[in-house]
């Protein structure tokens, strides 16, 4: 069953979608174009407006080092391949962290989840002539990456996940290690996300977090924006109710961010 929104909470929905426009300034006038994708995960992964065009530069920094060090022949397995370990020397060198979001600290060198993970693979991919896409189940997301001659999985958190693929590749799911089987589970029931649905899993982690240090007004605001960007996003639609809850009674228990394990 959906929330359904008060007109009071219809109206912080507009103040929440508003915020983001306001904190950026003079440079957020009618006629701008459209963010591009890039800069709305920063923003959306709690990177601060006056830090937006510095983070905005290393992704750029880094896609230019990218394409200079690497070949752009050969097939999209072997790019991604490529793109993956790429990542994974250059940036996603911190420990995996369930709650770590947020895109600036993971290209600082520190903690990650997947949702991190996916989004800088996403961005990277984009610079780079990749069609990828993100996938998720609740817990968990992943890329998908598609070329004409084949679609596959990337596990981006996990700095091994090609050399797995290649190990269990042809082998029967009962034969492959649990978290291959988990994988394989998750790749029949996975949702293809679009780019507004993807952006809406960072403010709901936010949300999240939010919600645990009992900060319910900013948690409400946080699943309005998820709501707002995925309609059906039911654990925010459960986690806006948790925070209302909150601002009646001053206690709720959260459910679980949508982040999930990488494969060890």
């Amino acid at each position: 069953m959906k929330t359904v929104l008060t007109p009071f909470w219809r109206a912080l929905l507009l103040f929440a979608l508003a915020l983001p426009i306001a904190a950026r300034g003079a440079r957020a006038d009618e006629t701008a174009p459209p963010r591009p994708f890039q800069s709305a995960l920063l923003e959306a992964s709690g990177v601060r407006p006056d830090r937006l065009d510095h983070y905005g530069e290393v992704l750029d920094r880094l896609a230019r080092a990218f394409r200079e060090t690497h070949d752009p022949g050969g097939d999209a397995r072997d790019r991604a391949r490529a793109l993956h370990a790429f990542l994974h020397e250059r940036v996603l060198r911190g420990t995996y962290r369930a709650s770590a979001s947020r895109l600036g600290v993971a290209l600082d060198g520190g903690p990650f989840n997947c949702a991190a993970a996916c989004a800088l693979f996403l961005t990277m991919a984009s610079h780079n002539g990749l069609d990828a896409q993100p996938v998720s189940v609740r817990g968990h997301v992943w890329c998908r990456v598609s070329d004409a001659a084949e679609s596959f999985a990337v596990e981006t958190t996990c700095r091994d996940w090609f050399e797995i693929a290649d190990r269990y590749a042809g082998v029967p799911t009962q034969e492959v290690s649990a978290a291959m089987a988990a994988h394989r589970r998750r790749s029949t029931t996975g949702r293809v996300l679009s780019e507004r649905q993807f952006l809406a899993i960072f403010h709901y982690n936010e949300g999240v977090t939010l919600l645990r240090e009992k900060k319910f007004q900013a948690a409400a605001l946080a699943n309005l924006r998820a709501l707002a960007l995925d309609p059906d996003c039911r654990p925010a639609q459960q986690n806006l109710a948790a925070a209302k809850s909150g601002l009646s009674s001053g206690s709720m228990t959260p459910r679980r961010a949508l982040v999930g394990q990488g494969l060890p």
